[in-house]
This record gives C-alpha cells, sequence and structure tokens, in this order.
C-alpha cells in the first residue's frame, strides 16, 4: 500500500472549505495522527517524506494547537452562518442589521465563555482522541486579540450599514418596530423620506404618486398598530389587506424588499451561464441564453418541485397522446417476446398443415382401395351370373 500524505495544508478563504476541513479533523483525528506516525518512523527512503509527517505529527500533538483549532471551529460556526444569510435568494438588505448584530454579539460573547467545542478540549486535559498533548494552553489573551480583530473587521466591513438608504431599510423589518404606538410616534418618517428622495425617478417611471407616500406611510403605521400585532406579521398579509387603502408606500415598501443583501446572486448567474454555454453549445443566440438562465435561476429545486401543475398545464393546453410512442418504439425485451411468440404460431401452424395433409392423404388412399373392391366383388356377381346362364 502507498503511503499518502496531504498535498496541501495551508489555509482557504472561503469559510465551508475550512469548517468541513475542521470537521473533518475532529472525525479522523485518531486516524491521522496513527498514520502519520506509522510514516513518520518507516524507513521508506524520502528523507523529505518522513520530515513531513514528523513535522504533522508534532502539529496534531500540540495542546495550544489542537486548543486553538477548536476555538476556531466555534468561531467559524458563527461567521458561517452570518455567511449564508447573504447568500440566501431570499434574504433582503434590512436582513443583514439583524445578523451583523447577533453575530459580533457571539464573537464577543466567546471572549468571557469558551464555545461548545473549545470545552470539549478544556475539560479533556491532556488527553484528546486517544492522544497525549504536549505543550501549554493557548492564552486568553491570544484569542482576545483574534476576536477583537476580527470584530473590528466585520465593524470596518460594514460601517456604512447604518447610514443612509441602508439603513432606512429597517422600515421593512416588521420585528424591529416599537412595541406599541406610543413609542412609534414619529417611527420611520424620516427613513420614508430618504427612500423617496432616493428612489424617485424609479417611483415616477411606475407612475406612482410620491407626494401621497408620506401620508400613506402613516396611515399604514396607525393601522397596523391599532389592529394587528405589528411582530407577528407579514409583509404579504400586509399587502392583501391594505393594497387598495395604501397602494403607493406598499410598492415602496416592495422595492426595498427586493433589495440583495449581496452578489451571490449574480455569481449564480455566472455560474449558470458557463455551465448552459459550454464548448458544445457556444453558438446559442442571447435570446435563448435569458431564456434558460431565467428558467435555470428562478425555477424551484428538484427536492421542492411539485410537477402536478405543470402536468396539469401541459395536458389541459393541447391535445396530448402521451402513450403514442410506446405503441411505436417498444422496448427490445417486448420485441423479443413478440417475435418468438411468432416463431412458436408459425411452428405449430406448420405441423398442424402438415398433419392434416398426411390425414388427407391417408384419407384418399382408404377410399381408392374401397372402390377397387366393390368393383371386384362386382366382376364376381357377373362372372357366377354368366356361369348360371
Amino acid at each position: 500500500m502507498s503511503q499518502r500524505l496531504p498535498t496541501r495544508i495551508g489555509g482557504t478563504r472561503w469559510l465551508g472549505h475550512v469548517q468541513t476541513a475542521l470537521k473533518s479533523l475532529w472525525k479522523g483525528y485518531k486516524a491521522f495522527a496513527t498514520h502519520l506516525s506509522q510514516v513518520a518512523l518507516k524507513r521508506s527512503g524520502q528523507s523529505a517524506t518522513q520530515s513531513k509527517a514528523k513535522y504533522l505529527v508534532k502539529l496534531l500533538r500540540s495542546k495550544d494547537v489542537i486548543i486553538f483549532a477548536h476555538f476556531l471551529t466555534d468561531l467559524v460556526g458563527f461567521l458561517t452562518q452570518f455567511s449564508m444569510c447573504l447568500q440566501k435568494r431570499a434574504t433582503c438588505f434590512y436582513e443583514v442589521h439583524q445578523e451583523l448584530q447577533c453575530t459580533i454579539a457571539n464573537i464577543k460573547k466567546l471572549e468571557n465563555r469558551p464555545g461548545p467545542e473549545l470545552r470539549k478540549i478544556v475539560d479533556a486535559g491532556d488527553q484528546f482522541g486517544g492522544e497525549t498533548l504536549i505543550g501549554n494552553d493557548l492564552s486568553s489573551d491570544q484569542i482576545k486579540r483574534v476576536l477583537k480583530g476580527l470584530t473590528d473587521s466585520l465593524e470596518g466591513r460594514f460601517s456604512d450599514v447604518n447610514d443612509g438608504v441602508k439603513n432606512a431599510t429597517k422600515i421593512a423589518d416588521l420585528t424591529s418596530w416599537p412595541a406599541s404606538l406610543e413609542e412609534a410616534t414619529d417611527f420611520g418618517d424620516e427613513m420614508v423620506q430618504t427612500l423617496v428622495d432616493h428612489y424617485r425617478q424609479q417611483l415616477l417611471e411606475k407612475e406612482l404618486d410620491v407626494g401621497l407616500i408620506e401620508s400613506e406611510w402613516t396611515v399604514l403605521r396607525n393601522v397596523l398598530y391599532n389592529n394587528h400585532r405589528v411582530h407577528g406579521l407579514s409583509w404579504s398579509t400586509v399587502n392583501d389587506l391594505y393594497i387598495s387603502r395604501v397602494p403607493n408606500i406598499l410598492s415602496l415598501v416592495d422595492l426595498v424588499l427586493s433589495l440583495p443583501a449581496g452578489t451571490s446572486e449574480c455569481e449564480r448567474g455566472f455560474s449558470q451561464m458557463k455551465i448552459i454555454k459550454s464548448q458544445w453549445r457556444n453558438k446559442l443566440k442571447s435570446s435563448s441564453m435569458t431564456l434558460l438562465m431565467t428558467i435555470q435561476l428562478n425555477s424551484e429545486s428538484v427536492a421542492e418541485w411539485n410537477p402536478g401543475k405543470s402536468i396539469f398545464h401541459w395536458n389541459r393546453n393541447a391535445k396530448r397522446r402521451p402513450c403514442f410512442m410506446e405503441s411505436r418504439k417498444r422496448p427490445v425485451s417486448i420485441q423479443r417476446e413478440i417475435l418468438e411468440l411468432d416463431e412458436q404460431e408459425e411452428s405449430e401452424e406448420t405441423a398442424e398443415e402438415a398433419e392434416g395433409e398426411r390425414g388427407e392423404k391417408e384419407h384418399s388412399d382408404l377410399d381408392d382401395s374401397d372402390y377397387t373392391s366393390d368393383f371386384s366383388d362386382l366382376d364376381d356377381d357377373s362372372c357366377d351370373s354368366e356361369e348360371y346362364d
């Protein structure tokens, strides 16, 4: 059996890859350590291979490395959850506010309280996965330094999320509204004004009455607080109930809900375009390409798709013959069975014809013998009569 060593042990910028690598490490830690130990001790004539194996075994048995890797597992879990929220197709921009605040709160919480993965290794002491860990513990200052740097990076990356139009998108988050109408006397007035000023041209192109939007916002806010529990509502319900009463402000809210949280949808579009327009289909027209990408990007997943409506629509709009091809194109096995049956019937018919011919021949021979016997009797009688005469 050939010896296997990891060809790449460096980092990657994709959080999903890091999380998968850490989970695989903890799942096969004992096997990795045992295999690398055997490679390091075995004289294979390749000093580079042995040196690399010894270095990797040293890392796997270093206490500070294992502790930091468990700490990294907890940290990457929070970041991956935030990243997945930004990548979801249904995520609106206003949801970034909530997810960012929750992620930063969870990261700061790790400064004073270790996460579930880190607690496992701390409680285990110097033993982990059947191996004895060597070295010192990871200092809390190192953990705090990493957490502070990450928090500053997130806050710097999303520094403008609370400014201007981005902050005004909070009106679409019903869970962030004040608890009562008394607390929400002027809630959203400045946000609506900011959104109207920014999207005035788009709103006018849709033939909306921009002058009524701010007054309709006041009406909508009072109606929702007086007749509903705001934090339990959804905008689809609000649209069904009040679209005829306050159409302009609800159109503005629809515009806010359509704002994406990131560029993941654009990346999906480029990825689908590469899959559709391959080397063998490089002459697709732009119109066909647009239709195919629209189907790929807007269709439901196979697991969630219900084909019943499509089948009903397909059968209803024209006269269909779903079994037509089955009658013309039969499977090979059925064709073989039919041929065998035809050959069997032909052989039976041939045997019946041969037997019938044989019976007819025997019957004709029997008739000829009776006829000659009758004539022979007649001749004898005639002879006797002549002799009598």
